[in-house]
């Protein structure tokens, strides 16, 4: 300023620079404020967008131990916790097999059998299914459908606690529940599962056992 217009060119420049001084860090503020607004507001609408889940909820065990993804587990799970308006929420699931040329499913838990008959796609829209199950190793080798579970809409044919069952028998083509007998001596005939495929049917089997025993070892627990 002085160079400019001499004394009254220096004062002038000097009461700018001073006002600049205070000025512009003010004005550095405002546009920090402004653009930590704006980051905050990007920020919320990406929760607004609909996002698809790829897979459905790991299962984890009773031990709490965290495995291996299992589709298959998976897809047990979601159906237990949506199955009849979800009843069966809090059970802890075991497996479940697919009746082969069947809409029929049964459901293993710790602590029941659950005997269903699946919705079919133009009733529960796209209902959650696994294409190609390995009934014998209980793994999933095809696409599973993770949108609408919707197994609430699903047909309940039959349910049967672990604790009233009064023993299992592997037939040739089945599994059959036994009933405890009534106190007149009669023993009423419990559900039968038709498993027409040998190492199934005994894998499933062996499920059921081991929901069995573990019913037991915890009576011996409680003593």
């Amino acid at each position: 300023g002085a160079e400019q217009e001499g004394v009254g060119g220096f004062f002038k420049g000097v009461g700018k620079g001073l006002v600049g001084v205070v000025t512009k860090p003010v004005i550095g503020m405002f546009d920090l404020a402004s653009n930590v607004t704006e980051g905050i507001r990007n920020t919320t609408t990406v929760f607004e967008r609909d996002l698809d889940r790829q897979r459905l909820p790991r299962h984890i065990g009773r031990d709490g131990i965290i495995t291996a993804y299992s589709g298959r587990d998976a897809l047990g799970q979601a159906w237990m916790r949506e199955l009849n308006k979800g009843a069966y929420a809090y059970d802890n699931y075991l497996a479940h097999l697919e009746l082969p040329g069947s809409d029929m499913v049964v459901l293993l838990t710790y602590q029941r059998l659950v005997m269903f008959r699946r919705a079919k796609p133009d009733e529960a829209g796209m209902a959650v299914g696994a294409a190609g199950s390995s009934m014998e190793t209980g793994s999933a080798t095809g696409a599973i459908g993770v949108s609408a579970a919707n197994a609430s809409k699903a047909q309940i044919e039959w349910e049967q606690e672990i604790r009233s069952l009064h023993s299992i028998q592997l037939e040739s083509t089945g599994i059959s529940l036994k009933l405890p007998a009534t106190p007149e001596g009669y023993m009423p005939p419990g559900p039968f599962i038709p498993i027409s495929d040998a190492q199934s049917r005994r894998w499933f089997y062996d499920q059921i056992k081991e929901a069995v025993k573990a019913l037991i070892d915890h009576r011996k627990e409680l003593g």
